[in-house]
């Protein structure tokens, strides 16, 4: 079997299963497709999809995924056992910074800072029990209902202060790398995730003659009946934590 490309939807996976490191997360998904697949392929490629630039710089996160993938010193073999036949399998990882049809551009601002934080909303505590005249999440309530300090003549908003981090690109980017590939000689594609979003781009790999091996992040997960009306054996779904 050609290369299989598996395509790892990184901050879906599990906080424990990310604490295992790039080595065992490869060697969780090697023994998943042992039974899951005809024959165990000879080689994987494994893409992490994550928001790995802020600005032109790696964030920290992805700097420190880097430096364990180095450590491992990919590409490296991984066994599986089938009964008393072991298998070894040639296993790459790399952070996907670019586009699989163009890897030498990366794609950057994919890790932003959303200052603007909308749909943030805050009940009146003196409505729900709260029953202190100077509490003082009384003046986060006022802070955040009238967009405005309480305190006399400061001029700070809630989007001063209020910010959360955010990834953008990765979905695309996942979507567009398994569209690409889906038009190759490829014949089977492995994606690690359990986001619904995916599943069209999922669907055009099948329609297009590949199998799919879907493993889920999520404990229990399975994809809607639904979405899998007609996708026939192509397709097979099973959680990465079995």
């Amino acid at each position: 079997m050609d290369t299989v490309n598996v395509l790892v939807d990184y901050d879906n996976l599990l906080p424990r299963r990310q604490q295992y490191g790039v080595i065992g997360l490869a060697e969780q998904i090697v023994s998943q497709l042992n039974g899951c697949v005809p024959s165990v392929p000879d080689r994987l490629l494994i893409r992490l999809y994550g928001g790995w630039c802020t600005q032109t710089n790696l964030t920290k996160r992805a700097q420190r995924l880097a430096a364990d993938i180095r450590a491992a010193c990919f590409p490296r073999i991984v066994c599986t056992a089938t009964g008393s036949v072991t298998q070894k399998v040639a296993v790459n990882v790399e952070l996907a910074l670019g586009l699989h049809a163009e890897p030498s551009q990366v794609l950057l601002h994919t890790f932003r800072e959303q200052r603007q934080v909308r749909g943030l909303r805050c009940r009146n505590p003196q409505d729900h029990g709260c029953g202190a005249a100077d509490c003082i999440l009384s003046v986060l309530h006022s802070f955040l209902s009238n967009g405005l300090c309480p305190q006399p003549g400061c001029t700070l908003t809630p989007g001063e202060l209020f910010y959360r981090d955010e990834q953008k690109l990765v979905d695309t980017m996942l979507t567009a790398d398994l569209v690409y590939l889906a038009r190759g000689s490829t014949t089977c594609f492995v994606v690690v995730s359990s986001d619904d979003d995916l599943w069209p781009a999922i669907r055009l790999a099948l329609l297009a003659g590949h199998s799919v091996v879907h493993l889920h992040t999520k404990p229990q997960r399975r994809t809607a009946a639904h979405y899998c009306r007609g996708v026939g054996a192509a397709y097979s779904q099973r959680n990465l934590e079995e």
